[in-house]
């Protein structure tokens, strides 16, 4: 069975949540795969998910690969001791009072796959912090994301 989680602040009204929880919820009907979610605060969701979610402290149990949304839970992905496959989705290009050599030295982690939303994004990522961005994900697209977790060619 293939493990994709991701990791927000929260599940509370965002744009960014709706889009998530929904393709989610589409690639949580295919019984080969098991989609999770880990929040840093608890929260009533957007819409229902139809996946687990739970509370970060259960991140140290998670093998599959996980995708942090913001930089400051990327640092803490990185940090952990887990041994999922690690990957950024930035929805938003904001890194509110983190330190611009701190945002640096997460962005250019070795073990790290980018993705961002659009190709302004991509463009601030690269042209400002020197990191190459993977691929391009329009509002959480279902095939997007697949592809850029290398879930799309992988037989099941």
């Amino acid at each position: 069975m293939k493990e994709i989680a991701v990791l927000v602040d929260h599940l509370a009204v965002s744009q960014s949540n709706f889009y998530m929880i929904k393709e989610f919820n589409e690639i949580a009907k295919n019984p080969k795969k098991s989609v999770s979610c880990f929040t840093f605060q608890p929260s009533p969701p957007v819409i229902k998910p139809m996946f687990s979610c739970r509370n970060v402290s259960f991140i140290s149990n998670f093998t599959g690969k996980m995708i942090a949304t913001k930089i400051h839970a990327l640092d803490f992905m990185l940090q952990s001791h887990t041994a999922c496959e690690k990957y950024l989705y930035l929805w938003d290009v904001e890194f509110g009072a983190a330190k611009f050599d701190q945002v640096c030295e997460v962005l250019k982690d070795d073990r790290l796959k980018i993705a961002v939303r659009s190709e302004g994004h991509k463009a601030i990522l690269e042209n400002n912090y020197n990191v190459k961005v993977d691929a391009i994900i329009e509002d959480w697209n279902r095939d997007q994301l697949e592809k850029f977790l290398g879930e799309d060619n992988e037989q099941n």
